[in-house]
Order: structure tokens, then sequence, then C-alpha cells
């Protein structure tokens, strides 16, 4: 009995659509700047796919962008490794600084890690 050959190309996302396919829909989805989309598109793609699977803010959030801002440099800082992110206004803090601050300016609740 012969055993099927496997593939060499990377599993498709559980949504069916390629990891570039995903990005475009979420930044769609968010409505992104140019400049959003670049500090994504930097990540490398482990990182991204945490971010786009793992950013959920809450109804009502006033500045999505800069909580998503805030949950890509929360997420470097927790892995240890950078993808380029930063602050929107070019301002140095620290990543947990900059992550209470982006989540008291769009009044979201910071999850319990």
């Amino acid at each position: 009995e012969q055993k099927p050959q496997l593939s060499q190309t990377p599993p498709e996302p559980a949504s069916g659509n390629t990891p570039e396919e995903d990005l475009q829909s979420f930044i769609q989805r968010w409505q992104l700047s140019a400049s959003t989309q670049q500090s994504l598109k930097a990540l490398p793609s482990d990182l991204l796919q945490m971010v786009l699977s793992g950013f959920h803010p809450k109804a009502g959030t006033r500045n999505v962008e800069a909580l998503l801002h805030g949950y890509m440099r929360s997420i470097t800082s927790r892995t240890g490794r950078s993808g380029g992110p930063s602050s929107p206004s070019g301002t140095a803090m620290s990543s947990e600084d900059a992550v209470d601050e982006t989540l008291r300016d769009a009044n979201v609740e910071p999850a319990a890690v």
C-alpha cells in the first residue's frame, strides 16, 4: 500500500483564505490607515497571525488603530521580538506604558494574561 505524498506547501488558515487574504480582510474590516498597514506588514508572519487572530476590540472602541498599535507592541514585547510597530506619535515609552495608555484612551479593559 502506498502512502499519500505530503504537500510541501504550508496549510492554509482555517478560514480557507491565504495569509494575504486574511490580512486584506483585516485591513478592510478595521479601515486601517496606510501607516498601520505598513506596521502590520512589518511583523514576522507568526506574530502577524497572532495579531489577526487575537485582536478583538470591544464594541464602541473609539480609536481602533491606537488600540491595534498597542496590541502589536504587547505581542512583540511578550515574545521578545520586534516587528516594527511604533507609537503613532513617534514618542518612546515602555511597551507596558504604551499598552496601558492605549487601552485607557480606547476605553478598553486590559485582558488578563
